[in-house]
């Protein structure tokens, strides 16, 4: 293989990478909530691929997004034209992310508390409003959606994808800027006990009670935080939010009265209360020097 091919692959790896994991994530977000499906207010892990990727890689693999999208939605059942614009509507908003990355000075590495509050409230505030308001506009002019229910669905689309961006974006980012001082065999070894653990209290035994649940799921939250550092706590949390999702799909667990409501309520405000923990005791490791 000659240099130019060499560059070639490089150029086009990551998005390729990024259409492949855009579509088959989504498609397992869709499969673990069947009950919704385009616009959901479940967790949208690839929204926060997407927006790593265009951070990491920069406006060269932002046609990955659109790609990724226009799969996700031709295959859910979107009419062409509407998948179109959806999947361009996303396409601008990683571009807006990459834009607004740059110039609020935001670290890859996420060193400091400013910084992921910087991320989060461009995540919060500006990418996910932009993207969740102008899609569901675009999903109601042409019938796919009717029009009574857009407030709840752009609370639904702003929703999901904001706690996939928060959950999703800041682990590749650490991962990509870290990766040198990552022990993955390690990595791979506590997680796969964590995916035991949870499949252990969630599905086998079946935990009802909401704060037990939490109780058990935020104390290896903290002791891994603070032994084995911010990566691991971060990956963590997004093994948690796949096997709770997976305990939902079936039908066992804390999260599954007969309030569908309530349900994603408690389930949502469960996975934030872990995420709020984990980088507040990151960070507070940072101010004490005692970070890893």
């Amino acid at each position: 293989m000659n240099v130019a091919n060499r560059l070639n692959l490089k150029n086009f790896l990551p998005i390729i990478i990024l259409i492949i994991l855009y579509y088959v994530v989504g498609e397992l977000v869709f499969f673990l909530t069947p009950n919704e499906k385009i616009v959901t207010i479940n967790i949208f892990f690839p929204e926060g691929i997407a927006l790593a990727f265009a951070i990491i890689y920069g406006y060269r693999v932002v046609i990955g997004v659109f790609i990724g999208q226009l799969l996700l939605a031709l295959f859910n059942n979107i009419d062409l034209i509407p998948a179109l614009e959806v999947s361009f509507i996303n396409s601008l908003e990683a571009l807006l992310g990459v834009y607004l990355f740059d110039k609020f000075d935001i670290s890859k590495s996420l060193d400091t508390y400013e910084d992921f509050i910087k991320l989060s409230g461009l995540i919060m505030f500006i990418l996910q409003p932009f993207s969740a308001i102008i899609s569901n506009m675009a999903l109601i002019f042409y019938f796919q959606t009717p029009i009574e229910e857009f407030f709840y669905n752009s609370f639904s689309w702003w929703f999901g994808n904001v706690m996939g961006q928060i959950l999703v974006t800041p682990f590749l980012l650490l991962v990509f800027s870290k990766y040198k001082n990552i022990n993955f065999k390690e990595l791979f070894l506590y997680s796969l006990i964590f995916i035991v653990y949870l499949y252990l209290i969630e599905i086998i035994v079946g935990v009802e009670d909401v704060f037990v649940l939490l109780a058990l799921t935020l104390f290896i939250s903290i002791l891994i935080t603070l032994y084995k550092g911010i990566v691991f706590s971060v990956l963590f949390n997004i093994l948690l939010v796949l096997v709770s999702a997976y305990a939902i799909y079936i039908g066992v667990g804390a999260f599954v009265s007969n309030d569908y409501i309530e349900n994603n309520i408690n389930y949502n405000l469960f996975i934030l209360l872990n995420i709020v923990m984990v980088w507040t005791i990151h960070f507070l490791q940072i101010k004490t020097g005692k970070n890893r």
